[in-house]
């Protein structure tokens, strides 16, 4: 699913997450066995779940896979329909970036949080975030895309 294909480092320019059908499915599949192992082990699905941690950030030390927000809203969608095939209700998290994550860059004008709910996405159900740098409010950008009635 990486280019190059090893589990940690790399280079800090390389866009790892390789974007096609095949890796979408068995993306997907992972998150499901995940949450099927959690309910083995728990009795119940985990409520919320993120597509991939700090999906901007290139760790050389740990596992980790970068993505684009576009890579992000896919991998979402296809693990939603994974899911929902089985009957899993976890809600998926946008993001799971730090705050200063989220600002929109010149490479386009939507942030890691927002792309799946300006896009129209069901499949993602919140957006996460880190608290390593930025200002806690730009969490607000989220606030646009509230539901009715949540808090």
């Amino acid at each position: 699913m990486k280019s190059p294909a090893v589990i940690a480092g790399g280079t800090s320019t390389t866009l790892y997450f390789q974007n096609t059908a095949a890796n979408l499915a068995a993306f997907a599949q992972y998150h499901v066995k995940d949450q099927q192992d959690f309910y083995s082990k728990h009795g119940r699905y985990s409520d919320f779940a993120s597509v991939s941690n700090e999906p901007n950030f290139n760790p050389v030390t740990y596992p980790g896979m970068q993505m684009n927000p576009s890579d992000m809203l896919a991998a979402g969608v296809a693990i939603r329909a994974a899911f929902d095939a089985v009957n899993i209700p976890t809600v998926l998290v946008a993001g799971d970036v730090s705050w200063d994550s989220t600002i929109p860059r010149s490479g386009g004008p939507f942030s890691y949080t927002t792309l799946p709910f300006v896009q129209g996405s069901k499949a993602f159900g919140g957006a996460g975030y880190h608290m390593y740098g930025g200002p806690a409010s730009q969490m607000l950008e989220m606030a646009a895309y509230a539901r009715a009635g949540s808090a």
